[in-house]
This record gives structure tokens, C-alpha cells and sequence, in this order.
């Protein structure tokens, strides 16, 4: 049987690392809610998921091992973490799966804050180090402000503000409240949950 060598390079903030981790741990959470409702039992409740966190380790070589690409020193992992951390912006996690014949597969290309990680000297290493990572999928969200006026012909309109934006800007989305309509029903229809 003839194996498929994949080529990875894990990318962290445009940063590719020496050696590519052994393993990549993706938990992917549910937020469903489980409550008991008299003469039914429990149900299921349904939500949107959680959001995603990635979790490896890399080694960071003190000498240009043959092995190692784009060796750089040690300090500038180290310093690129440590901002990473301070930064209270989100940054791009990559991941590139390259096949022998050159063919990238299912590349990943994530915005993500690093959560937390820590470095760990083993004199059996020799001077490398180890980093152990953990990564959370940031999304893109505002924070929304919904207008009602009262029109001539007593029926209302709802016009949505975008008071602080973290993505690029949308204009403002206009809705006529019809008769039987309700708040909830608009913010489904308009922005996806009754619950916005």
C-alpha cells in the first residue's frame, strides 16, 4: 500500500513555524441547553454551535536543523507569541496541506486570538523549546440599535444602526412592520435570531 505524505506548514500570523507540530486537537462545541418541562421531560434546546479551539505543540529549535524551515532565532517565536497574547486583536491562523504532486487539500484559514500558551525547557531537548498553544475562533459581531417610527398610514418601519462594527460597514436595513408581526419575528427574519 502506498502512502500520501502530506507537506504541512502551520502559519501564525505570518509566521510559519520551524517544525511542523505532530498533532492539531480542533474541539468544536455545542451551546444546545438541556431542560425539563413538566409531563414531557427533558428536551434539547437547540443553539447555535460554540465557538472553535485549536491546541498543538511545535518545537523551537535552537540550531538549523535539516529538518527545520525558515529557522529564524528562538526570540523571534517567543517575542511573536508574547505579542500575540497582548494584542487585543484577532489574527490569521493558516494551515497549508500540501500532496506530493504540489496539490493543496482542505487549507485552513481562520481568525483566531491566542488564548493562552506556555514554554517548556527540557535539558533532554538540549536549548529547544517547546510551545504548547491554544488558539479560539474569533468571529466578526456588532452591536445593533433598531429605530420604530410610526408611519402616516399607522403602520410602523424598523431601521437597524450599526453602532460599533468590527467587520466592514453595512448599510442600514429598512423593514415595514405589517400587522401580527412581532419584535422577535423581525430580528429572525432581519438578522438571523428572535434572540438579537
Amino acid at each position: 500500500m502506498e502512502m500520501n505524505l502530506l507537506a504541512y506548514d502551520f502559519i501564525l500570523d505570518g509566521l510559519i513555524l520551524p517544525i511542523t507540530p505532530k498533532k492539531l486537537t480542533l474541539q468544536i462545541e455545542n451551546k444546545n441547553e438541556v431542560i425539563n418541562i413538566i409531563n414531557v421531560g427533558d428536551v434539547n434546546i437547540i443553539k447555535y454551535p460554540g465557538l472553535s479551539t485549536f491546541s498543538f505543540e511545535f518545537l523551537v529549535p535552537a540550531y538549523k536543523y535539516h529538518f527545520a524551515k525558515d529557522f529564524q532565532e528562538q526570540k523571534i517565536y517567543l517575542d511573536k507569541l508574547e505579542w500575540l497574547k497582548l494584542n487585543p486583536k484577532p489574527f490569521l491562523f493558516a494551515i497549508s496541506r500540501k500532496m506530493p504532486n504540489g496539490k493543496i487539500v482542505h487549507p485552513t484559514n481562520i481568525q483566531v486570538t491566542l488564548e493562552d500558551y506556555s514554554v517548556t525547557e527540557d535539558t533532554a531537548n538540549g536549548f529547544d523549546l517547546l510551545c504548547s498553544v491554544r488558539l479560539k475562533q474569533y468571529k466578526q459581531y456588532s452591536a445593533q440599535k433598531l429605530d420604530i417610527t410610526e408611519n402616516d398610514d399607522g403602520t410602523q418601519t424598523v431601521q437597524i444602526e450599526q453602532e460599533r462594527d468590527t467587520s466592514n460597514k453595512e448599510t442600514p436595513t429598512t423593514y415595514t412592520v405589517k400587522k401580527g408581526d412581532t419584535l422577535w419575528n423581525i430580528a429572525k427574519k432581519i438578522l438571523g435570531q428572535g434572540i438579537k
